[in-house]
């Protein structure tokens, strides 16, 4: 093995030139002859050959041999070195600690940029060779996804390629395999098009949540996240808790997902964090009196919520009522609240009026399907008509009668609800007895713009039976022509048309018929003659001659008789032309 050692004096290189050093001359130097000089291949020695001081240089003669500032043989070598007190550099860099030199020499030198970090000589790619690098994907992760599923030996999903490049990712009852949301949230951590989510009905168990949860940590576009009838029980909201808490979401639905009070804990928890949250489904997961300390701490403590539903659920306690709905009149963003189907009855309902009349954000109240009897229908009208913000009320399918609800009616058609901004009353599939009518007049002209949604008035119509005059004339038409002797065959018609204007007994009526030779049954003729009686026993023909007219516009004046061989075939025009047959 051979050594070098520098043959060039460094007194002679300038400080531009440093990079020259690389270059410098150098000499064999045998091991098996001598060991390697320790003290000239030092870092010691390197550096003292490069540092250039002038002021230390003896001046060179032609004869005599050069020197430099650290040549050992020279008498003034202890003025040449430097003090033995360690320097702040050295101490940052310990190689250094025993070298002899000043802190304003490294400084000027900058040891990084003359001692250059070398070019690869080619060990990063024969590090690839055993680990190969990982495959660059799109950011819309259709090849990721597709790589990942015959990764897991999945099932692929057509629509998929196509919704991924677009604002909404829809698997609402795909029955997905539960192992298809680690490759899914996987593709979507990149994706900058999706901004709807939809798992809807979608079995997802509780360590899949871990993924979502990640997706929603390193994914800034989605906005909508529905996990409704996903069951993702207590455990899957816990793990949601870190991406909810810091995600850009502003919807989340989580309809009947078996949270139940302790599932709600952590929802809560996450929602209020949420600064960017505008709406909030939890329907139908068992939430009861366990769950009010919850929701008065989300009420309270939210500062973008606008809508929350809590329906389907069993919030009817008085001390449930008490807590939510005080935390819902301090409360300044909600405008969307939803209690439909709870169980509501009168334990609750002093605080819901004092919320509704105290509110001053709320705009739209869903209180359908709960169990408010008449008994808390004054309580509920007067509630309303004090109301400052609320534009529409939803109260069906409530245990109201009907003898209550025109109480209601009657109770909110005062003056004083001309002034309240409601919109919108609902209360359909109710029905109300017909003594609310004038206050459903007085309503229409306070508020006109006032849509009332009422399923009907009971006993509120008028009977309209069959038109009999025309029914009987259509009847004299018929039994007229249904003759088997074509010369028996009349036109009820020409029989009106011939009465003349007058007012003749019944009996007359009845002779006139006979002589005409039309045969009608007595009783259709007395039937006939019943609608137009002026007396008990005199009937006026001229009404019936109008009357019939009304029913029978085109009916026309029978033509005048010829004689000889034109006889005949004047009657059957006249037959053709003047049937009224039904």
């Amino acid at each position: 093995m051979k050594f070098m050692r520098p043959t060039t004096p460094l007194h002679k290189i300038k400080m531009k030139d440093f990079d020259i050093i690389y270059a410098r001359d150098f000499c064999d130097y045998e091991e098996e002859e001598e060991e390697c000089p320790s003290e000239r291949w030092s870092l010691k020695y390197d550096l003292d050959q490069l540092i250039y001081r002038p002021d230390k240089i003896e001046e060179k003669e032609e004869d005599d041999e050069v020197k430099t500032i650290l040549t050992s043989s020279s008498g003034d070598s202890k003025k040449l070195r430097i003090e033995e007190s360690e320097s702040v550099e050295s101490l940052t860099h310990p190689c250094l600690k025993a070298i002899s030199i000043s802190d304003s020499e490294l400084q000027f030198l900058n040891l990084y940029n003359f001692f250059p970090v070398p070019k690869d000589p080619g060990l990063r790619d024969a590090f690839w060779i055993l680990y190969p690098s990982p495959p660059a994907y799109a950011a819309d992760g259709i090849d990721k996804f597709h790589d990942l599923i015959e990764i897991f030996k999945l099932a692929p999903i057509g629509c998929l390629k196509k919704q991924l490049k677009s604002d909404t990712v829809d698997l609402s009852y795909f029955s997905l395999d539960s192992r298809i949301i680690q490759p899914l949230c996987q593709a979507l951590i990149f994706n900058t098009t999706v901004q709807t989510l939809n798992l809807k009905d979608n079995i997802i168990p509780e360590k899949d949540c871990f993924y979502l949860n990640n997706l929603l940590l390193r994914n800034s576009n989605l906005s909508s996240l529905d996990l409704s009838y996903c069951k993702i029980g207590s455990e899957g909201a816990r793990r949601l808790i870190e991406g909810i808490s810091i995600s850009s979401l502003r919807h989340i639905s989580l309809r009947r997902c078996d949270l139940h009070a302790e599932g709600f804990s952590y929802i809560a928890k996450a929602t209020s964090a949420n600064a960017l949250l505008l709406s909030l489904d939890v329907s139908d997961n068992n939430l009861d009196e366990n769950s009010a300390d919850h929701i008065s701490y989300l009420i309270s403590n939210t500062d973008s919520l606008k809508k929350l539903n809590l329906s389907w659920n069993n919030l009817y306690s008085k001390d449930t009522c008490e807590k939510m709905f005080k935390a819902l009149i301090k409360n300044t963003t909600i405008t969307d609240f939803d209690l439909s189907w709870n169980a509501m009855n009168q334990e609750g309902i002093f605080s819901l009026t004092n919320f509704i009349i105290n509110t001053k954000t709320v705009e739209r109240l869903n209180l359908e399907a709960n169990c408010f009897s008449d008994n808390e229908v004054s309580v509920l009208a007067k509630a309303i008509v004090s109301n400052n913000s609320l534009k529409e009320i939803l109260l069906s399918q409530n245990l109201f009668s009907p003898k209550g609800i025109a109480e209601f009616i009657i109770a909110i058609s005062i003056d004083n609800f001309e002034k309240t901004p409601l919109r919108i009353l609902d209360l359909e599939n109710f029905w109300t007895t017909k003594n609310a009518i004038p206050a459903l007049d007085q309503l229409k002209i306070l508020k006109p713009n006032l849509n009332l949604k009422l399923g009907g008035i009971l006993e509120n119509f008028l009977i309209i039976g069959p038109d009999l005059r025309e029914l009987f004339f259509k009847q004299a038409n018929f039994d007229a022509m249904n003759q088997k002797n074509k010369k028996e065959r009349k036109n009820f018609g020409h029989f009106i048309l011939s009465l003349n204007d007058e007012i003749i007994p019944r009996d007359g009526f009845e002779a006139l018929v006979k002589q005409s030779g039309i045969k009608l049954s007595e009783n259709l003729i007395n039937e006939i003659a019943k609608q137009f009686l002026v007396t008990r026993r005199m009937i006026n023909l001229q009404e019936m001659k109008v009357s019939y007219l009304s029913y029978f516009p085109d009916t026309k004046a029978p033509l005048p008789q010829k004689l000889g061989s034109e006889t005949e075939e004047a009657e059957k025009l006249l037959d053709i032309s003047f049937q009224h047959i039904d």
